[in-house]
């Protein structure tokens, strides 16, 4: 709340950044990406120059962001989907609640690792190119603050769906900027930790 006190014009400027970076759809995970730079940046208290540093972080996140996003919305697709058919079965016969149950789990873990990712590309520069295992590693490492960002994410925009059409002008202002501060407060603790890990080997090994 400090930040969004702090922070009130620069984040309604982000937001209207990262809807129009995303227009081409294509787009989309680099300008997640780069949105989520700033607001890691942010909640740093450290100088901003918003129009210049959004789009470098942009270019520079484009290649990796959107490789991560491709492969991580196939894989919540299919976790999604294969949790939807179990849940109709498991209506129909009790046998089917367990792998139900797994499924959906599994649909959750994807769905953390994948925001983990993207705030790990945000929070580093540097090309990773174990940036899955990474995602993996710090998501079972420390999952409460993940699934609390997650939670709060969702309970956003339901609030949007359900209040539509009085919220349509929700998305256009706030819930887009708002959303990447919710995940960068969230699991910035996590990619903080695993950065100074990964640093801390690279050091070792050289």
């Amino acid at each position: 709340m400090a930040t969004c006190r702090r922070e009130a014009g620069e984040l309604l400027t982000l937001n209207a950044l990262i809807l129009l970076a995303s227009l081409p759809v294509v787009t989309i995970p680099a300008a997640q990406a780069a949105g989520l730079r700033i607001t890691l940046r942010m909640l740093d208290d450290a100088p901003i120059y918003l129009w210049r540093d959004f789009w470098r972080a942009f270019r520079s996140c484009f290649l990796l962001a959107t490789t991560f996003g491709v492969v991580a919305a196939c894989a919540a697709l299919a976790a999604g989907w294969t949790s939807w058919i179990y849940a109709q079965m498991a209506g129909q016969h009790v046998l089917y609640v367990v792998p139900f149950v797994i499924a959906a789990s599994v649909a959750l873990l994807v769905c953390a690792v994948a925001a983990q990712g993207f705030v790990l590309i945000a929070a580093d520069t540097e090309a990773r190119p174990h940036l899955l295992r990474r995602a993996v590693f710090a998501t079972l490492a420390r999952p409460l603050p993940i699934l609390s960002g997650l939670t709060a994410l969702a309970a956003l925009w339901l609030s949007v769906a359900i209040l539509y059409p009085v919220s349509v002008l929700l998305p256009a202002t706030v819930a887009f900027s708002f959303g990447s501060l919710i995940a960068a407060f969230a699991m910035r603790p996590v990619a903080e930790t695993c950065t100074a890990g990964n640093r801390a080997s690279t050091e070792e090994e050289n």
